[in-house]
């Protein structure tokens, strides 16, 4: 046996060690030493044996028999065999017909080596296909039984035409030939469905991420693998890449990182390919209960503000207006605009201090109760009320989405308490102090806040930041009573959640869920580091989750986005910048805006998700989201212009109409204020 070439992530080169210890046959059709990519010249895999190198040996044919493939993998090339064999089925018919006419004698001759010339082609098809794929090429039932009759016919018409006075002059022979030809007619045409198929499955790939080509490809290959070790191999390929640890280091490795090193790289944040759990201590025992002393030991503020949030929250409960939306708050179907309302607009302190609560986790982690409701009445203020959208009832209803997607058992399965801790805090904080502009008016315009993040996830990153810097005063503290490993566990999980939201990474979010799920990644015991991106997933889909809701909810909803878009397009013309697609209220379309978010943005993700989900998650979401979508498409803008208007704020009362058109964006005052030029936003010196 070889020596180990690599100890980390060295498994692929040890296979195909393996298969170039093999036979050449069997190397031959090894997808481990096959080269897959287009660009590569050849395969270089060079390993000695006892002394003797073979890399070389393999090398040429290997690198051949890889572009051969290519070749004959090429949709124009099976287009072109199968056009082939139609015209032969074609020639085939058209002699059986002047054979039964008596005007059809002088053709026979002709007709025989015609059929000669296209059997031969046909053998010559075979033999280089098997040359190329190897035995695998047979294990198609379709491709045997087409090579059998292929040498089957080739046989009989060499005998025919050496000897056409004995057996074969007679009708016997000539009806079993004339049967055997026609025979191929029906593999030709599953061939010509297989072909159109693989046609349109490529055109849709050619619309999709490059790595569900490498997934396809990877599993052909797999089901065409002649050896048990071989699918292993290419099994553990296709979890490799789900996982995400395709290019990290596994610290792990015995011999080659020692303690002291693997401590080292992990105060760096090289932390990636290890397989990390929590630890046990993360996970509160769920006997532990709330300790009064922490109460005891507030001060004034906090036992004075925690008592009055406290109060509030009993009496809203006990409201009769309130009642029904507390016993249906783990429906999708509820409507979080009447919630804030029936709360008396605390629906985000009421909402998340009930879910807390009920879950168990203010006992289980001990957490603060008064400084909890003083937190979460903070946090609920930071959403700036001026704002159409992005306001403290667009965090009630995230954070409702959330609860009901945690609630599912797939993902119920998967999440410890300090997960449940975690979904529930992000979806709270999610766009808190959010200014009601897009990450690109803030970089466009060199706000602070860019500044400060580097144009990188502007907004999700002042999302996080700004609520933890609450945190970490005594006041709203809530956690002080974690111990470390959970706190950090908390913090970091937090944060990914946020910085999830962050719509440039939606792309990659479907994708990697698509792959992930392919594999059947999301199991009981999997790896943290999928839990962390299912719930980064979960989020997401619960901030783009408007669409998916009752019609009356879903286009109210548009009004206040749409609003809000609008309000950035009157800032940026007045800036004299470029307004942003969808942002003009003049020309845009918000039926066009809508059916364009469902379709390229909403609905993938949604299909996947609620699969994942199941039936009552898909039965949900999905059937609001094509009824709405359908709604978009057969009524348009009209959908919005039947709708009474409603309030782009929420009143200190209740909501209130608009009597009178919005004002400019508050920044557009800051930046006059500031004295930014019309054209390229400088400060002036003066």
């Amino acid at each position: 046996m070889p020596a180990r070439v690599a100890d980390v992530n060295s498994r692929p080169i040890n296979a195909a060690i393996r298969d170039l210890a093999a036979s050449p046959r069997d190397r031959s059709a090894s997808p481990l030493i096959r080269s897959s990519r287009k660009n590569s010249k050849r395969l270089s895999i060079s390993v000695s044996f006892g002394g003797e190198s073979i890399g070389s040996a393999v090398q040429v044919d290997a690198s051949f028999r890889g572009k051969l493939r290519r070749f004959l993998d090429q949709l124009l090339v099976e287009f072109a065999v199968v056009a082939i064999v139609l015209v032969y089925m074609v020639l085939i018919l058209t002699d059986l017909m002047l054979r039964s006419s008596e005007s059809g004698s002088s053709y026979s001759n002709i007709f025989k080596y015609i059929d000669l010339g296209f059997l031969m082609f046909f053998t010559l098809e075979l033999c280089v296909r098997l040359y190329a794929y190897g035995t695998s090429f047979l294990f198609s039932f379709l491709n045997t039984f087409d090579a059998l009759i292929v040498v089957i016919s080739l046989i009989l018409q060499i005998y025919w035409i050496s000897d056409p006075s004995g057996l074969g002059a007679k009708p016997g022979f000539l009806s079993a030939l004339r049967m055997v030809r026609l025979l191929r007619l029906f593999v030709v045409l599953n061939k010509v469905q297989n072909t159109r198929s693989a046609y349109k499955k490529t055109q849709i790939l050619k619309a999709g991420p490059p790595v569900e080509r490498v997934m396809q490809m990877l599993n052909e290959l797999k089901d065409h693998a002649e050896t048990d070790d071989m699918a292993t191999d290419i099994e553990w390929i296709v979890s490799l890449i789900a996982s995400d640890k395709l290019y990290s280091m596994d610290l792990h490795v015995a011999g080659k990182v020692d303690d002291e090193m693997r401590n080292y790289l992990k105060g760096m944040g090289i932390k990636k390919g290890e397989s990390f759990m929590l630890p046990s201590s993360v996970i509160a025992d769920a006997d532990t209960t709330f300790d009064d002393y922490l109460d005891q030991q507030d001060n004034l503020f906090v036992r004075e503000g925690g008592a009055t949030e406290l109060q509030l929250v009993n009496e809203v409960s006990r409201l009769p207006t309130s009642i029904p939306f507390l016993e249906r708050i783990h429906s999708w179907h509820l409507d979080p605009f009447e919630f804030h309302k029936a709360t008396h607009n605390a629906g985000l302190v009421v909402g998340g201090f009930k879910l807390l609560q009920e879950y168990g986790l203010i006992d289980k982690f001990r957490l603060s109760q008064n400084r909890l409701l003083i937190y979460l009445r903070e946090i609920q203020d930071g959403y700036r009320k001026s704002n159409p959208y992005h306001n403290c009832i667009h965090a009630l209803d995230v954070m409702l989405n959330t609860n009901y997607f945690i609630r599912c058992e797939a993902v119920a399965n998967l999440m410890t308490p300090l997960d449940m801790l975690a979904c529930l805090l992000a979806a709270a904080i999610h766009d808190h102090e959010h200014p009601g502009v897009n990450n690109n008016f803030l970089a466009l315009t060199k706000h602070d806040l860019a500044i400060t993040y580097n144009d990188q996830s502007i907004l999700e990153n002042h999302h996080v930041a700004s609520a933890w810097a609450l945190l970490l005063k005594d006041d709203y503290n809530f956690l002080q009573s974690l111990t470390r490993e959970q706190y950090l566990e908390l913090r970091d999980t937090v944060i990914q959640l946020v910085i999830g939201t962050d719509m440039k990474f939606h792309f990659d979010h479907v994708t990697k869920l698509k792959t992930k799920m392919g594999s059947d990644t999301f199991q009981p015991g999997c790896e943290r580091a999928d839990v962390k991106f299912l719930l980064t997933v979960l989020v997401h889909a619960a901030d783009i989750a408007n669409p998916a809701k009752r019609s009356e909810i879903c286009f109210r909803w548009t009004e206040l986005v749409m609003e809000e878009f609008f309000r950035q397009g009157d800032v940026e013309k007045a800036l004299h910048l470029p307004v942003s697609p969808f942002y003009d209220r003049v020309t845009t379309s918000s039926a066009k805006c809508q059916m364009g978010f469902i379709n390229v943005i909403v609905k993938p993700l949604y299909t996947e998700f609620c699969a994942f989900l199941g039936d009552a998650a898909t039965s949900d979401c999905m059937d609001c989201l094509l009824a709405n979508l359908q709604a978009w498409e057969e009524n348009g803008d009209e959908i919005l212009k039947c709708r009474e208007p409603q309030s782009m704020t929420p009143a200190a009362d209740g909501w209130e109409h608009h009597k009178k058109p919005p004002r400019l964006h508050s920044l557009f005052v800051k930046y006059r204020e500031r004295g930014y030029s019309s054209g390229m936003l400088q400060v002036d010196p003066a």
